[in-house]
């Protein structure tokens, strides 16, 4: 709304079709960031990374669990064995 405000503010300034212009463009503007915003909200919110998955060897017992390696380095870096565990549902 900030540009808009200041638009009226400063209306005199123009003439009616470049102040028309400068109305269609700043809405479009405002439009195209809108959308910009939601496509990234969207996006951030829609899935998460698999960081651990049950595999089945097909020989008797549980299922191996695989954690992804890139996860653990950054997981060690910040929480304890037990916390990781913890939060992952898994077993130290």
């Amino acid at each position: 709304m900030l540009p808009f405000r200041r638009l009226f503010q400063n209306a005199h300034i123009f003439d009616e079709t470049e102040l028309s212009t400068l109305r269609i463009n700043l809405g479009m503007m405002q439009t195209d960031v809108g959308l910009q915003y939601e496509q990234t909200l969207y996006q951030s919110h829609h899935g998460y990374p698999t960081v651990v998955q049950a595999i089945n060897t097909g020989r008797r017992g549980r299922p191996a669990i695989h954690i992804d390696p890139d996860f653990l380095r950054w997981a060690y870096a910040h929480r304890s064995t037990s916390g990781i565990a913890r939060f992952l549902h898994v077993g130290r």
